[in-house]
């Protein structure tokens, strides 16, 4: 008989997921804490390279056409939001 304590030696740990076979040894809620905070940082410094080039303060390359238009300025707002957003799901997610 196996209870709540003991476990069948071959038998998997029902909070401990692998994706594709990726992450065995890290548990489902620590790895989707690690997608969620990467996907967020990116996410957010997007945003902000997008708000940037669209106000003019960062004109790189040159030859961007994203420099000094007003429609970057606010995807790069939106997507920086965005990325908040999922930052903090993401800590939500590991309580």
């Amino acid at each position: 008989m196996v209870t709540n304590r003991t476990r069948i030696k071959n038998q998997p740990d029902p909070h401990h997921h692998a994706i594709f076979g990726l992450f065995e040894d890290i548990p489902m809620r620590k790895a989707a804490f690690l997608v969620l905070n990467f996907v967020g940082i990116l996410v957010l410094l997007s945003g902000l390279l997008f708000f940037l080039q669209g106000t003019g303060i960062f004109p790189y390359p040159k030859s961007s056409f994203m420099i000094n238009e007003t429609i970057w300025i606010v995807r790069g707002a939106i997507l920086f939001v965005l990325g908040l957003v999922i930052l903090w799901i993401g800590r939500r997610y590991l309580k």
